[in-house]
């Protein structure tokens, strides 16, 4: 007569594989049939990611390539965002790590943040960990400038004298 088990593994950390081996008595114990069967199980690495920046400053207007780097098998997912609003999501291999991604801040200081990472491989799917989740661009805003002649009509000869003012 046939019969069945069910048995549970928890938190494998590298591919395993798993051997049944089936051995059917006579009365007598005599060794009637043997039969093995193996079935493996792949594991995938967690995806981890880092966003390997350090604080920058820029001038208001400009882009930056920020580098997010990751870890895992097959493509690796990261959502990013920033403290004003923004959110992306980029993706790549460990193999074309870091993902670089573009990003042109607004004024004052703006952080970005990894919100999430995660890896699709085969039919497999993994939530990751992020390990360096922020960083910090403060954008610098462009100078005001005033310049005032003290006359601006002169007569042919004379001096003019201009007075600047910067701010910002």
């Amino acid at each position: 007569a046939g019969a069945s088990f069910t048995d549970t593994y928890n938190s494998l950390a590298s591919t395993t594989t798993f051997t049944v081996d089936s051995i059917e008595y006579a009365s007598g114990l005599t060794c009637k049939a043997y039969s093995t069967v193996s079935k493996t199980i792949t594991v995938d690495p967690i995806p981890t990611a880092n966003l390997a920046e350090s604080v920058d400053t820029l001038c208001l207007g400009s882009g930056k390539s920020m580098n997010i780097a990751v870890t895992g098998n097959g493509t690796i997912f990261v959502r990013y965002r920033s403290d004003k609003g923004f959110s992306a999501t980029a993706s790549g291999t460990q193999a074309t790590s870091p993902i670089s991604v573009s990003v042109t801040p607004g004024s004052g200081d703006t952080k970005y943040y990894v919100d999430s990472v995660w890896s699709i491989s085969g039919v497999s799917s993994c939530t990751g960990s992020i390990t360096t989740d922020t960083t910090r661009i403060y954008t610098k805003q462009n100078p005001n400038i005033l310049l005032t002649p003290n006359k601006t009509l002169i007569c042919e000869g004379e001096a003019v004298v201009f007075t600047a003012q910067v701010s910002g």
